[in-house]
């Protein structure tokens, strides 16, 4: 009987332990549940659970799986669970204070009415933790999207571009669009009636990119507002990426694993559209080098490299890497790696 008390005890410590190391994971994400409301039949519409280091050491991401083919899982813009996946391995560290997003994309072609589903995100470092990231809809059939949201795809920097998308209600109310908020000013956005007739309405919404848009993702959610008692407010996704007139590739570079006292290194490559020449390089560890090429060309290749020290985990650096173009002077480069013994 002792000993079975003895064992009951050890067991009930290990449960305890657990739960506490899956708690200390929940407090780093901005929300764990997400209610998309009530959304058109087609729509794209997506969220982000934002991870942000607050643990005042590195943690690592190392895994993710989902409970339902309804939804596609992206890291940081990475597509990493898609209907073709349902679990899969990930291995990106978070120095303290550095923040990853993960995106949620919900299906609304194939399903109607209520929709849940569940995510959830293992870590292994500094301990073993599981987040539970909940998602949840009612997906009408009534109100239909096409196509299912703007997308832009790659545009230039300067380059000014429209994108249409048509909405279409099947019902008995006399349905408005009474207004569109959105919030960037690179963004113009106008509406028009297309028809109307018993029992259907439809509206043609114009997004036009102006050429003031600055490099980087284009992501915006805009909203449309009608009379709809059961759906005030309409969520229409705008996407796209503005290329940068300085482009460095790969972005985020993975040096892999080192052991501690020894050295890798990798190549990235710098481009822009017009000869220029880099000024200088910085970044925060004294472990990661950058040796930068001489000379003024529209293509350079630069080495990174890293010397382990002592302590195993993970490291990471970001670069901001400055040059003499005018308009586009820095680029940034994150370089992370595994210490190991």
């Amino acid at each position: 009987m002792k000993y079975a008390a003895g064992f009951a005890g050890v067991c009930l410590a290990l449960l305890c332990s657990v739960a506490d190391a899956g708690g200390w994971a929940d407090g780093l994400f901005n929300e764990l549940r997400h209610d998309f409301g009530n959304i058109p039949h087609g729509a794209d519409v997506r969220c982000n659970f934002v991870i942000t280091n607050t643990t005042g050491q590195p943690i690592r991401i190392a895994g993710m799986k989902r409970s339902c083919g309804c939804t596609q899982i992206t890291l940081d813009d990475k597509v990493v669970l898609d209907q073709n996946i349902q679990v899969a391995s990930v291995a990106q560290v978070l120095a303290p204070g550095q923040q990853a997003t993960i995106g949620v994309v919900l299906d609304t072609v194939k399903f109607l009415g209520n929709k849940a589903a569940e995510v959830f995100v293992t870590f292994d470092y500094p301990s073993l933790a599981e987040v539970r990231l909940t998602v949840s809809s009612f997906i009408r059939q009534d109100i239909v999207f096409n196509p299912a949201a703007i997308q832009f795809g790659s545009l230039s920097r300067g380059q000014e571009v429209a994108k249409e998308l048509d909405i279409e209600y099947a019902g008995q109310l006399n349905w408005q669009i009474q207004g569109v908020m959105y919030a960037n000013s690179h963004l113009n956005v106008t509406y028009d009636e297309m028809y109307r007739k018993p029992g259907q309405v439809g509206y043609k919404l114009k997004v036009t990119v102006k050429p003031t848009a600055p490099p980087g993702s284009l992501r915006e959610l805009m909203v449309v507002e009608t009379n709809d008692p059961g759906a005030t407010k309409i969520p229409v996704l705008i996407d796209g990426q503005i290329q940068s007139d300085l482009v460095v590739t790969p972005s985020n570079l993975n040096l892999g694993s080192v052991r501690a006292g020894e050295s890798a290194a990798r190549q990235i490559l710098l481009r822009a559209k017009k000869p220029f020449a880099i000024t200088k390089v910085e970044g925060a560890d004294a472990a990661f080098q950058v040796e930068k090429p001489p000379g003024k060309q529209a293509f350079h290749k630069l080495t990174v490299r890293f010397t382990a020290p002592d302590q195993a985990g993970p490291r990471e650096c970001t670069f901001r890497i400055e040059t003499d173009l005018a308009d586009q002077t820095a680029a940034e480069l994150k370089a992370t790696v595994q210490v190991v013994r």
